[in-house]
C-alpha cells in the first residue's frame, strides 16, 4: 500500500503543479480508494471544506498525511507537500522491502530447525526409524512455529490498523526492539 500512496501523492503533486484544481486532481489518479476520491471530489465541489473531505476520507489515508495535507492546503504548498508525502512513501517501501529480505534468511533456519531438531530426537539409534511417532513429530513442529506464526500475524494485523500497542509490542521482541527504536525516532523527525 505505500508504494500505490506514494505514486498517487506523485500524481496528485504533478497534476497541482500543472494548474489542475485541487478536487479535480484529487479524484484523477486511478489508485488508491477511487471511489471513496471521488465522493470526496463531490463534497468538495458541494461546498464541504477540505479538512471535512479529509477527515471524511477513508481508512486509505494514512493519520499523519490528513494533517500534513491540512496544513500544506492552508500554507499553499500542496504540490510541495504531495512530493515529500511520495518520498517519504517510497521509503517507507524500501524500508519495509529490506526488513523482509533480511527476516527471510532467519525465518528459514528457523522453520528448518523445527522440523529437523524433532526429527533427530525422536530417532533412535539402536532401531532406527521403525518406531518413528508421526503424531508426536507434528506435535512437536507445531509447538515451535505456531506461536511465531500467532506473532507475526498479530504484528501484521497491528500494522494494517496502525494500533498504537505496535511500538510496544516489538519493543518487547529483542530481534526487533532496535528497528521499533530507530522507526520512532524517524517518525518522530518527520512530523
Amino acid at each position: 500500500q505505500t508504494k500505490a500512496l506514494a505514486e498517487y501523492y506523485l500524481q496528485l503533486a504533478r497534476h497541482l503543479e500543472a494548474g489542475i484544481s485541487f478536487p479535480k486532481a484529487w479524484s484523477l489518479p486511478a489508485t488508491p480508494a477511487q471511489k471513496d476520491r471521488k465522493k470526496g471530489t463531490r463534497r468538495l465541489e458541494e461546498g464541504d471544506s477540505l479538512e471535512t473531505m479529509i477527515r471524511k476520507s477513508g481508512s486509505w489515508l494514512p493519520t499523519s498525511d490528513r494533517k500534513r495535507l491540512l496544513f500544506a492546503a492552508e500554507s499553499g504548498r500542496l504540490p510541495e507537500t504531495c512530493q515529500q508525502l511520495s518520498d517519504r512513501h517510497l521509503r517507507h517501501d524500501k524500508t519495509n522491502r529490506r526488513i523482509q529480505g533480511k527476516l527471510r534468511y532467519p525465518l528459514f533456519v528457523f522453520h528448518l530447525a523445527a522440523i529437523v531438531l524433532p526429527i533427530v530426537q525422536n530417532i533412535d539409534f539402536e532401531n532406527g526409524l521403525a518406531g518413528f511417532d508421526f503424531n508426536s513429530l507434528l506435535l512437536q513442529v507445531l509447538t515451535l512455529l505456531v506461536p511465531l506464526w500467532t506473532l507475526i500475524a498479530t504484528i501484521r494485523i497491528l500494522a494494517a490498523i496502525r494500533s498504537p500497542l505496535l511500538p510496544t509490542l516489538l519493543c518487547a521482541i529483542p530481534i526487533l526492539r532496535g528497528y521499533a527504536k530507530h522507526q520512532s525516532m524517524a517518525n518522530f523527525c518527520e512530523v
